[in-house]
């Protein structure tokens, strides 16, 4: 389906050589949204994209407590396109950390609901390679002075081996730290830093 307004469409064939036309039975669209990510720090960039809605329409996001969120740059008004299609980054709110409703929603009270998460994040440098490598974590959102060892970093449930033995995180909650990416099949894993609160 191409990008187009919320409501009821059709589809139109024509059979070039006789020029009969056949229209399909109604097809409802409705909105629906993309994010880049689930999960943010506060203060980071959740980018959200949004098909489907009423076409030039105001849009308007809400957390569950019905606040409007801010959006990165100078203007705070979302309107979609003619097709019912707008792109705009959110504020990750200064809430505490857990999962958060949102609501996204036209004119037409024609609606979505998704959810973030807000808790510490980590970036990995690089984001793959062989078991053996050593990768490097740059996390944000960490108890201050917390300190991170053997047994806080599990790599899809098994230890992680860290070369320098422990990270202090620092006094604004960043965490600079290496792990050894041990003996795995090849695939993707999850990586979980505790710091015995967050």
């Amino acid at each position: 389906m191409p990008s187009t307004p919320a409501g009821p469409h059709y589809v139109w064939i024509q059979d070039v050589q006789t020029r009969e036309t056949l229209r399909s039975d109604v097809y409802i669209v409705v909105p629906s949204i993309t994010k880049d990510r689930n999960l943010g720090y506060i203060g980071d960039s959740i980018e959200i994209k949004g098909y489907g809605f009423k076409g030039d329409s105001r849009i308007y996001i809400r957390n569950v407590n019905d606040t409007d969120l801010q959006v990165v740059g100078d203007s705070q008004i979302i309107r979609t396109d003619l097709s019912g299609y707008f792109i705009c980054s959110i504020v990750v709110p200064d809430f505490e950390y857990g999962a958060y409703d949102l609501s996204i929603s036209d004119e037409d009270n024609n609606q979505v609901d998704t959810l973030i998460t807000i808790n510490a994040v980590l970036d990995f440098t690089p984001g793959e390679g062989p078991s053996g490598s050593i990768v490097h974590i740059f996390g944000r959102g960490f108890n201050p002075g917390a300190t991170i060892g053997v047994g806080d970093v599990s790599f899809d449930n098994v230890n992680a081996i860290l070369p320098d033995g422990v990270a202090v995180v620092s006094n604004n909650g960043e965490l600079n730290l290496d792990f050894m990416a041990p003996s795995k099949a090849a695939g993707t894993y999850e990586v979980i830093i505790l710091d015995g609160a967050i």
